[in-house]
């Protein structure tokens, strides 16, 4: 009975073959930017989730039917190849796809000729979607775009504002743009007074480009 796969290697468990695999882990984390107030708490932005992570420790056993070293060798070769591929346990898709970026093994058994009886491998995977790459690549360069476009802008006209106690970036753009993230203009047309994004002093004078 199959348990799962990954790439083409098959987990199952029957009477001519078993395996198998123990200590799944499964974690997910997100990703989050700090605009530091002066006199006030920092603010957070959520910048969006991380790639998942999985590892698991694959069980080999030639008393079982399974080739240790075979299997361990094709594992090495996804891990140095990049190549790209789908888990799959108990039927149920895992993830998008996955990218082998770790194998460790320990070599249990191995007879007088060489033959390697008994292993384990510890694998760990990374989550890799190529279709949300492709879209963060289009976004990247539309952005830069207009970056570019707005810092031209800023050049030709801006007004003039005065920093406050418990100003930030983040908040100013707010005032003006309506939305925080845009404190990358700010910043951008001001480089010459504001050696870092995360603070500014009352009393300075910044110039805020053109949207």
């Amino acid at each position: 009975m199959a348990i799962g796969y990954f790439g083409d290697i098959t987990f199952q468990t029957s009477d001519k073959k078993i395996l198998s695999f123990r200590d799944f882990k499964l974690s997910a984390s997100g990703s989050w930017g700090e605009h530091k107030r002066n006199g006030q708490k920092s603010e957070w932005e959520f910048l969006g989730p991380n790639a998942e992570k999985v590892s698991f420790v694959i069980m080999l056993d030639a008393n079982f039917g399974v080739n240790p070293r075979k299997v361990i060798e094709k594992l090495i070769k996804y891990v140095e190849s990049g190549k790209i591929n789908t888990l799959v346990i108990g039927g149920t898709k895992v993830g998008t796809k996955w990218r082998a970026t770790a194998l460790s093994s320990t070599w249990g058994h191995i007879m007088s000729n060489g033959e390697l009886v008994k292993a384990s491998a510890t694998l760990t995977l990374e989550e890799y979607d190529t279709q949300n790459d492709t879209t963060h690549t289009k976004v990247f360069t539309s952005t830069s775009a207009s970056v570019s476009k707005k810092q031209e802008a800023s050049s030709v006209s801006g007004t003039v504002y005065t920093v406050v106690k418990g100003d930030c970036l983040w908040n100013i753009a707010k005032k003006f743009y309506g939305s925080g993230t845009k404190y990358t203009l700010i910043y951008n047309a001001n480089k010459g007074i504001i050696k870092n994004p995360s603070l500014i002093y009352p009393g300075q004078v910044l110039t805020i480009p053109a949207a």
